[in-house]
């Protein structure tokens, strides 16, 4: 979707539409300001000036590197406007009794404004009171209520709040100097207080050097003596704890037990390492104790040297009773030796197997045993080692408490003797300057600056009050407007009435030369030409909410088209709100409502003199149901009728936001025209209203906005009269 351009003849417009409202923001605004600038009273502005630096210098430090404060110059801006310092100079000038007429002048007899001036202080000042404070007007310091204001501040405190509030204190750009300023009717009682706040300044800043360091070296004395006390303590409190624990020996301790828990952490680990190998080689052997030539297998057994030296032997004695066999018998000596040969070989193999099998069970009960015993001493050397470590965290702290306090208190006892050694110094430097002298011309009010800005405020015051206006009204005001924000077209704009003689409802008939008749004629040649074939024959006149001109437009309309030799009949559909047969002075006995209920027949059209052509039908009397009536087939049967018989059937109906008869009504004819109020409907109420059009398909034949003022329709105005007087001619 493009977006228009807003030209610069639309903000032109605006402005010529609210002329006023800027012309009257413009003039209250230049006589506010005129007022104000020429009554109120001239004041006369003194200045002094004020070098302030703050003095780096330390005699026990001979760096000549200045740090930058920022917050340095605005604390000294502040102690300028302080209290202490304000009331200073009340004393020095002894403002309170010399001077007094000048802040407490006597009470005049008050006028009217004063009065009322009074009156809306004192309402305040109660409004005030209900919230649990007041407020003194002179002070401006908070009070509790019930208070005696006289008690709680004197005079002098009164005029020294005064002059805090009222002191100006600006420094000078890119330099340290200070300009102190005070505004005073009397121009010499202005130099003077400015003259005297630097003073009072001055004597403020030694003041406070003084207070501060002698309640810092008062106070850093107590804090060392403390330190010193408690240095004391827990030096004793170590002492104690080194000779009750031993901490000598027990530091001894800590350095060896760390290496026991190593070695017996070692040899633990190899234990049972080989314990578990020689479990596994007992577990074989109780397994295989029965089978000798398989438990011969195993590698303790296979690498032994006297069984393979036995195994070699055995081997050699069967080879010699193979040989043997063959030559003699079992019973031949030599058989017979070499059997008991090699038995007595597998005896002594059987030794040296059983030999091992129990060196290797009395080799593992014994990894066993060792195991639990390095178990045992493991876990007593760890509980030596954690109570060590409580006695040596407990001497760790204690002695961290001493070295933290003895710390503390050197720290305390070298910076006291700073001090001592300067505390003499001025921390702050201040030089006057410049000082004051007594102003000739007055401060305030600057007239010229004053109208100026009044003239300025004013007029763009007033053009944004235009504007935002303008921005706040959303009501219908323009046909260029009503296009861009509705999608329709504009069939015409209607001036608005104001002959009081004449009926707005029967200004065509009665005063047909007028330009309103002229726009009602642009209006007819609109629709008449509004379709290529035909113009639409039936046409329904609504609008969105009441008294937007409806019925006034359906009845001129239906005149005008009447006019140009039409048969047209108009019908008033309203049968909640009737009000046709009022215009023409028509009985209603008898109407729609009539004929719809079957109560009556076609007999309920009233034919008018001028023009001759022209009829209209009166809603009658108001029915307990008009929406059926309006839907029923019998209506529908009267339009069918009325077709044949008329060229055009006008129908005014009610407001469509308010009843659904407009809508079904719409269903009935060929187009339908809205009617909008300029400065009433509003864009919202005009596009829910063809919204609901839209959603039952209803052929909206364009809008027509009625009651339009020049101030309303800007240029487009001019465009219809042009076409108006065409038509006319």
């Amino acid at each position: 979707m493009d977006i228009e351009e807003i030209h610069l003849r639309d903000y032109f417009r605006v402005l010529n539409k609210r002329k006023y409202t800027v012309l009257t923001f413009f003039i209250i605004t230049v006589t506010v300001v005129t007022i104000g600038t020429f009554t109120i009273t001239p004041t006369y502005k003194a200045s002094t000036q004020v070098l302030i630096e703050k003095n780096e210098s330390n005699p026990l430090d001979n760096s000549s590197y200045i740090q930058y404060d920022p917050a340095f110059l605005n604390t000294q801006y502040e102690i300028i406007r302080s209290f202490n310092v304000a009331k200073s100079v009340v004393k020095m000038l002894s403002l309170d009794t010399i001077y007094l007429k000048y802040f407490f002048p006597p009470k005049k007899k008050q006028g009217i404004l004063e009065s009322v001036k009074i009156s809306i202080q004192n309402t305040l000042s109660n409004l005030l009171q209900l919230a649990n404070y007041t407020e003194d007007s002179v002070s401006g310091e908070k009070v509790l209520p019930g208070t005696d204001k006289t008690e709680e501040y004197s005079i002098s405190d009164r005029i020294a709040a005064f002059l805090s509030r009222s002191v100006d204190v600006k420094p000078v750009r890119n330099t340290q100097i200070v300009t102190i300023s005070f505004s005073e009717k009397n121009p010499i009682l202005a130099r003077m207080i400015a003259n005297n706040f630097a003073k009072a300044y001055m004597d403020e800043i030694l003041e406070i050097n003084m207070s501060t360091s002698s309640r810092t070296m008062e106070w850093m004395t107590k804090k060392a003596d403390e330190e010193r006390i408690k240095l004391e303590k827990s030096e004793r409190t170590l002492q104690k704890y080194l000779r009750d624990k031993d901490i000598i020996t027990i530091e001894d301790k800590i350095t060896i037990i760390p290496q026991k828990l190593q070695e017996f952490s070692s040899k633990l680990s190899l234990i049972t390492t080989r314990k578990k190998k020689l479990g596994e080689i007992v577990k074989k052997i109780n397994k295989l104790k029965n089978n000798l030539n398989q438990l011969e297998t195993l590698s303790q057994f296979s690498s032994n040297v006297s069984l393979q030296s036995l195994s070699g032997k055995i081997l050699e004695v069967n080879k010699k009773v193979e040989e043997l066999s063959k030559k003699y018998g079992q019973k031949h000596p030599a058989m017979i030796k070499a059997k008991s040969e090699k038995t007595i070989l597998l005896t002594k193999k059987k030794y040296e197997l059983n030999r091992l099998i129990k060196s290797i069970r009395n080799d593992y009960e014994l990894t066993k045993a060792n195991e639990t015993n390095l178990q045992k001493l493991l876990a007593n050397t760890k509980k030596e080692a954690l109570y060590l470590n409580e006695n040596f965290i407990q001497h760790t702290i204690l002695k961290r408490e001493v070295d933290t306090n003895r710390l503390l208190y050197q720290s305390l006892i070298q910076e006291l003797k700073k001090m001592r050694l300067s505390n003499q110094s001025q921390t702050i430097n201040v030089w006057v300057i410049e000082e004051a002298k007594t102003p000739e011309f007055p401060d305030m009010p600057k007239k010229k600056i004053n109208l100026l800005l009044g003239i300025i405020f004013g007029l763009f015051g007033g053009i944004g009050l235009a504007f935002f206006i303008e921005y706040l009204d959303n009501t219908v005001k323009s046909a260029e407007e009503v296009e861009k924000k509705s999608g329709l077209s504009v069939l015409g704009s209607l001036q608005r009435h104001k002959d009081k003689k004449i009926d707005p409802e029967r200004v065509v008939q009665l005063d047909p030369k007028s330009i309103i008749s002229e726009s009602y004629k642009a209006i007819r040649t609109s629709i008449l030409l509004s379709s290529a074939d035909k113009p639409p024959k039936k046409l329904l006149i609504t609008s969105m909410s009441p008294e937007e001109g409806k019925t006034t437009v359906s009845s001129n309309l239906a005149t005008t088209i009447a006019d140009n030799h039409y048969r047209v009949v108009l019908l008033d559909c309203d049968l909640r709100k009737a009000n046709i047969h009022r215009l023409f002075n028509l009985e209603n006995k008898n109407g729609l409502s009539t004929y719809l209920a079957g109560v009556s027949k076609l007999s309920i059209i009233h034919k008018t003199r001028n023009p001759c052509n022209y009829s209209i039908i009166t809603a009658g009397p108001i029915p307990p149901n008009p929406a059926e009536l309006l839907n029923s087939k019998r209506f529908n049967k009267l339009i069918t009728a009325l077709e044949k018989k008329f060229d055009f059937i006008i129908l005014d109906s009610p407001p469509i936001m308010n009843v659904t008869d407009s809508l079904m009504l719409s269903k009935l004819v060929d187009a339908t025209i809205i009617v909008c109020k300029a400065g009433k409907t509003n864009f919202e109420m005009l596009n829910k209203g063809l919204e609901m059009l839209k959603k039952i398909n209803a052929n909206v034949l364009g809008l027509i906005i009625n009651s339009v003022s020049r101030k309303h329709a800007g240029y487009y105005y001019g465009y219809e009269s042009y076409y108006a007087s065409d038509e006319k001619a």
